[in-house]
């Protein structure tokens, strides 16, 4: 299989380079109806980018090579696996406590990231030996020449 990909429960923005979780896989998978929550689909499409970018960010903070983590979450199978269920655990979080991270509070800023989301970040990724949020020198190289 080539990655990136998108499929029905993950779409992947080549503009970006980030994965962002579909409608469907928030219905299948945790039975919430985010249309019926939001009432409008642009606002759905719009929380799910903003669930992605903040679970992006958090693993940025972890290394300075910030597009060799974007590269190795988008071209690995374990990475994608990640990637997917800590945007769920981190959406979940953003629905019941709101986003934190728009606080103006900073002890409510400070907890703005999910602890479940947090330790599917801490798994290692096969492909390289460590977690995505390691701090060392991360390397990979694709096999495949697709785009990313």
């Amino acid at each position: 299989m080539n990655f990136p990909y998108s499929d029905d429960y993950m779409t992947y923005d080549y503009t970006l380079h980030r994965y962002v979780l579909t409608e469907k896989d928030i219905l299948d998978n945790f039975a919430i109806n985010m249309t019926a929550r939001f009432k409008n689909a642009n606002t759905v499409h719009t929380v799910l980018k903003q669930v992605s970018m903040q679970v992006y960010n958090y693993i940025h903070e972890y290394n300075v090579n910030t597009e060799i983590q974007d590269y190795i979450i988008a071209k690995t199978e374990k990475g994608r696996e990640i990637i997917k269920q800590a945007m769920e655990q981190q959406l979940l979080y953003w629905l019941t406590v709101g986003d934190l991270t728009r606080s103006t509070d900073k002890d409510k800023r400070a907890v703005w990231f999910d602890d479940n989301a947090r330790e599917i970040l801490y798994q290692g990724i096969p492909e390289i030996g460590t977690p995505i949020v390691y701090t060392g020198s991360l390397y990979f190289k694709s096999c495949d020449n697709t785009e990313w």
